[in-house]
C-alpha cells in the first residue's frame, strides 16, 4: 500500500511578491523552499513535541559550471548535491540564506564533482536519513526547464506535471504556465499531508484559506 501522498501547491505572482517583501533580492525558488521548509519543521515539532534540526539536499545543475563547461543542453543527470543544515524556526540564520549559501558552496566545489567532496555530501545526508535524529528534506528545481515552451506538433501544453517520487519529504518545483509563479509538488507521508495543508503560511501563500 502506497504511504506517500503527492499534492501540488501553487505560489502565484502575488504570493511570491509577498514572501519576498522582506528581501527583494531573494529568488522566488529560494523563497518558496524556505516557506515549505519552515512549515515542515513546524509540523515535525508538533508531532514530536520538540524542535529538531533539518538537513536539506538540493540538486544543483552543473551544466556550464564544470571546467571545461559542458553544453547547456547536455543529457544525463549532471547534478551536484548541495547539503544545508537549518536550526529550528526562529533560531540562527534564515532558511533562505542557508539554502543560498549551501548552493553557492556546491557550485564553488564543482571542480571536485567526481572527487571525495561529493562522496562526503552523500554520506552525510545518508547518515542523517538513517539516524532519524534530524528532519531530511530534498528539493529539486525544474522551474527553468521550459516545459511550457515545448511544442511536439500539437501546440504548447496547457499544463505540465511530474511523475510522483517514492520518497517522502521530497519537493519538486516547476514554473507555472504564465512564468511568474512556482508549482511545488510536495511528497509527504499520508498522515502528514493534512497537517501540512493546515499550516498557516502554506494556506496563506497558496490560497488555501
Amino acid at each position: 500500500m502506497n504511504r506517500i501522498s503527492v499534492k501540488r501547491f501553487s505560489f502565484n505572482k502575488e504570493s511570491i511578491a509577498g514572501l519576498r517583501s522582506s528581501n527583494p533580492r531573494m529568488s522566488k525558488v529560494r523563497g518558496v523552499c524556505a516557506v515549505i521548509t519552515k512549515a515542515l519543521m513546524r509540523l515535525d515539532r508538533a508531532k514530536h513535541g520538540r524542535s529538531r534540526d533539518c538537513v536539506i539536499t538540493q540538486a544543483v545543475n552543473m551544466r556550464e559550471r564544470t571546467t571545461p563547461p559542458l553544453p547547456r543542453h547536455a543529457c544525463g543527470n549532471l547534478v551536484l548535491l548541495s547539503l544545508a543544515r537549518c536550526s529550528a524556526p526562529g533560531e540562527g540564520e534564515g532558511v533562505a540564506d542557508v539554502l543560498g549559501d549551501a548552493t553557492s558552496k556546491a557550485v564553488s566545489d564543482c571542480a571536485e564533482i567526481l572527487g571525495l567532496e561529493e562522496d562526503r555530501r552523500n554520506e552525510s545526508a545518508g547518515r542523517a536519513f538513517m539516524s532519524g535524529e534530524e528532519i531530511v528534506l530534498s528539493f529539486t528545481d525544474y522551474s527553468k526547464f521550459g516545459w511550457y515552451g515545448v511544442d511536439l506538433g500539437w501546440g504548447k501544453p496547457v499544463w505540465a506535471s511530474i511523475a510522483p517520487h517514492a520518497t517522502a519529504n521530497t519537493v519538486v518545483l516547476m514554473g507555472s504556465r504564465d512564468g511568474d509563479g512556482i508549482e511545488a509538488w510536495v511528497h509527504l507521508e499520508k498522515n502528514n499531508m493534512r497537517l501540512f495543508e493546515e499550516d498557516d503560511e502554506i494556506a496563506r501563500f497558496c490560497g488555501l484559506g
